[in-house]
């Protein structure tokens, strides 16, 4: 899956729904990206750990 796959629905959806400028979308696309891919049932956090990074689920969910 490409970022571009994922960057264009995210950012319609930010501008319908918080009316993000173009300026507020282009510093998130400026920061720093890690795209990975998870096997089905596996676990990315567990209930009670602390997250260290950021995850936005694009497909699968």
């Amino acid at each position: 899956m490409t970022s571009d796959r994922i960057w264009a629905p995210l950012f319609e959806r930010l501008k319908t729904t918080t009316g993000a400028d173009d300026k507020e979308l282009l510093s998130l696309a400026a920061l720093p990206v890690s795209l990975r891919d998870f096997h089905e049932n596996q676990t990315v956090l567990r209930d009670g750990e602390e997250p260290s990074e950021c995850c936005l689920i694009v497909d699968g969910f």
